[in-house]
Parts: structure tokens; sequence; C-alpha cells
């Protein structure tokens, strides 16, 4: 690999930091296989992870290989980088959503428990004053 004229980053930096940058994503996605992971926020961080295991390597491309003297490769490489940050960038606010969903979903649970709670001491009260 001959460094390319005009590359932002020269290939011997970017290449290891994005082989670093996918095992460090390996390990998360291996990460949230765990039970106590909701399978929402599994579906949609495994998304995620995976489009981002793509985008390191392209990223990578798109620095330090494809340069000026080859433009159709070059524009191609930041077309598809910026798709896919775009496409990350969704999955991050979509998971901003579904954290707010499960948090409500959770509040109403507490709240509920403690109702039922309140309820029964209510009742053991009631029953000792008769």
């Amino acid at each position: 690999m001959n460094a390319a004229a005009g590359a932002i980053i020269p290939w011997w930096i970017s290449v290891p930091l994005a082989g670093l940058v996918m095992a460090v994503l390996i390990a998360h996605l291996v990460a949230l296989q765990g039970p106590e992971v909701p399978a929402s926020r599994r579906r949609i961080r495994t998304a995620s992870g995976l489009l981002m295991f793509v985008l390191a390597p392209l990223m990578a491309y798109a620095v330090s290989i494809a340069g000026p003297q080859s433009p159709r490769a070059m524009t191609m490489a930041w077309l598809a980088v910026l798709l896919l940050l775009v496409m990350v960038v969704g999955l991050a606010w979509l998971d901003v959503a579904n954290n707010l969903r499960l948090a409500r979903l959770a509040r109403r649970e507490l709240q509920e428990e403690a109702a039922r709670a309140l309820a029964e001491d209510l009742r053991g009260a009631g029953s000792r004053r008769a």
C-alpha cells in the first residue's frame, strides 16, 4: 500500500486505529448479548454497532487511501462515510427515544408496585382496627 498523494492521514496510522475501533466494537457487541439488556435496546445498539463496524475501515480508506488521484473512489468513499454516519446518528436518536420509553415504563411499574404495597398496608391497618 503506497501512501496516497493528498491523503489526510497516513495509512499506517488510520488502518491500525480502525482495527482497534473494530476490536472495541466487537467487545461491545458481545457485551450487549447479556440477559440484563432489554431486547429493544439490544437490537438498536447491535444495528448501530454493525454500521460502525463497516464505517471504521471505510473511514480509514477515505482518509488515507482514496485521494485526489482517484476522484471517483474518493467521492464514493466519502459519500458512503456520510451515509453511514447519518444512519448511526439516526439510530442514536432512536436509542434515545427507546430509552425514554423504557424509563417511562419502569417508572409506571414502580408507581404501580408502590400503590399496591400502600393498598395492602391500608387493608392490613383497617383489619387490625376492626
